[in-house]
């Protein structure tokens, strides 16, 4: 693990977070993004991966914001913690976290029911 730096600018979180906003900029052209948006942009649809294959919305479901409220929180919380990380560990290592991350989070909210907590 490396020494955190100050001087040490998180270039991967930054680019991360443009193509995030740059997601958002393209589906939400037409407003907030609606059911229908959302399957056609790459959303998280159960039957449509387990049953039809479409195993990389697991991935670009981790893209799409409903909205900018959305948006900015989701990237607020990346700036900060994404950029301690970064400067932390290795990019490389970084960037498997953030991916590795990002598909755990879509796979188990698939595979656990919400109503499990209740």
């Amino acid at each position: 693990m490396r020494p955190f730096r100050l001087d040490r600018i998180p270039w991967l979180t930054a680019a991360v977070i443009l193509v995030n906003v740059a997601v958002y900029a393209y589906t939400a052209r037409q407003g907030p993004l609606d059911i229908d948006a959302m399957v056609r942009f790459g959303g998280k649809v159960g039957p449509l991966i387990v049953d039809a294959g479409q195993f990389w919305r697991l991935l670009t479901a981790n893209f799409l914001h409903r909205d900018a409220l959305h948006l900015v929180v989701n990237m607020l919380v990346l700036a900060i913690v994404g950029g301690v990380l970064e400067n932390a560990y290795r990019r490389l290592d970084f960037l498997a976290l953030l991916l590795l991350s990002g598909l755990a989070t879509m796979t188990v909210s698939l595979v656990v029911p919400l109503n499990w907590y209740f």
